[in-house]
């Protein structure tokens, strides 16, 4: 077990303290109501922190006794901010009122966000246990302080020992992405009653192959320098969809690790570098049959005509969507390589383009003209590539419109447009 393992070295007390606490933690976690887009949070999850922690431990990454006692207590009670936020809130709290977005990727950020500010309300109420457990106060407020960073906290803000492991806690809870915590046959029983935010959720992790060393994790040493590689590979049920799949998964795992700097903190003070990539050539479409391949239709469309919005302010502008959410499943993209994926993924019905955005790196800036005709560009790929997409332009650019009518749009509109507007407009391309 990865969590003995990984307490050995630490003395007697403190290992009957964490045992304590993890218990507690479980206990917590695993008998609390949860929303219905969350997977499992309470034992297997921390014991599957553990288990990365291992992971990084046996390739190079040497902890004091200090930095393993507390990131061990970081990692038992990180997430028991659920359990005060999903006891006392209800979705449209956590959402600020708003109506849940369709794009189950778009509201997984949104609740990420939201939860983070949660947690805190936990441990200002809850956390005196570990004092009665032994753990003095100037620990409990380390713990608190790790605790929190493994969600939006700036970690170049915090210093010493807290920036440490609160950025190992950061990458190791992001790393959780295997199948065990949302075990297949718990999903097969509960599909026909998730809606297709949980349904994406849970259909992700049973698509993502785990973590073991010599296969999807690799120790390397160049020049001295040691690197620990994960390489992300994915099985779903067609081939078409393992961009799309790879992106999301591997989405917030890079983010930690490079956007939030979390590798080079990592990196700093132990000499290891972190690594992750996606695995082109080990993720495959299995032939898992009509049940999954339904099941992965339902995480991607909801049973609904799909709206995809390519848009980098596509957060700017939700409340003009809103009113197509009632009846369209409404995915967003942030530039064109992501939208392609998307498309790539599953049946889309209405695309609609901003002309100014990002490229993603699919088109060089000079055939973009700095970005100016993108959505040119992309409007010309969908009509060549997914001739079944309705295409139209929803833009704000004060630039010179080039000639549009090669394009056969659907419809053209400017920014800002109002919601009715939007509406009537779609339902007369769509019905």
């Amino acid at each position: 077990m990865s969590f003995e393992r990984v307490i050995a070295a630490l003395d007697s007390k403190q290992q009957t303290i964490l045992r304590a606490v993890k218990n507690h933690a479980e206990s917590l976690l695993d008998h609390s109501p949860r929303f219905k887009f969350f997977t499992l949070h309470g034992k297997t999850h921390i014991e599957n922190l553990f288990v990365i922690l291992q992971i990084l431990i046996d390739g190079g990454i040497k902890l004091k006794p200090e930095e393993r006692y507390l990131l061990s207590l970081a990692i038992c009670v990180h997430d028991l901010g659920i359990v005060v936020s999903l006891r006392d809130y209800d979705v449209t709290k956590v959402l600020d009122g708003r109506p849940a977005a369709t794009d189950p990727a778009a509201l997984e950020l949104f609740v990420r966000e939201t939860h983070h500010e949660l947690v805190d309300e936990y441990f200002r109420k809850n956390l005196d246990f570990l004092i009665a457990l032994g753990v003095s106060p100037t620990q409990l407020a380390q713990v608190v302080d790790i605790s929190r960073c493994h969600r939006r906290v700036v970690l170049q803000q915090q210093i010493g020992i807290i920036r440490f492991l609160g950025a190992m806690l950061r990458v190791i809870d992001e790393l959780d992405v295997g199948g065990n915590r949302a075990p297949a046959d718990v999903f097969l029983n509960l599909v026909d009653d998730m809606d297709a935010t949980a349904c994406w959720h849970w259909f992700k992790h049973n698509i993502t192959e785990p973590w073991f060393v010599g296969h999807t994790v690799s120790y390397v040493t160049e020049d001295r320098q040691q690197r620990i590689v994960f390489r992300l590979a994915v099985r779903p049920t067609k081939q078409g969809s393992i961009p799309y799949w790879l992106h999301q998964i591997l989405r917030p795992i890079r983010k930690a690790l490079y956007d939030e700097e979390a590798a080079r903190i990592i990196a700093d003070h132990t000499k290891v570098e972190i690594e992750c990539f996606g695995a082109d050539g080990m993720s495959k479409a299995n032939n898992l049959g009509r049940v999954w391949s339904s099941i992965e239709d339902k995480a991607l469309s909801a049973g609904r005509k799909v709206i995809l919005v390519i848009d980098d302010e596509f957060r700017k502008l939700e409340d003009s969507f809103y009113p197509l959410m009632d009846s369209y499943h409404v995915v967003s993209s942030f530039n064109a390589r992501d939208a392609l994926s998307k498309l790539e993924a599953t049946p889309v019905d209405l695309v609609i383009v901003d002309l100014q955005i990002g490229a993603g790196g699919l088109w060089k800036d000079h055939e973009t003209q700095d970005f100016k005709s993108t959505g040119i560009n992309i409007c010309k790929k969908i009509r060549a590539s997914f001739p079944s997409a309705k295409v139209g332009v929803l833009t704000g650019t004060h630039h010179a419109l080039p000639d549009i009518a090669s394009l056969r749009l659907d419809f053209f509109l400017r920014k800002p447009v109002d919601p009715d507007t939007l509406l009537s407009t779609v339902k007369n391309v769509l019905g």
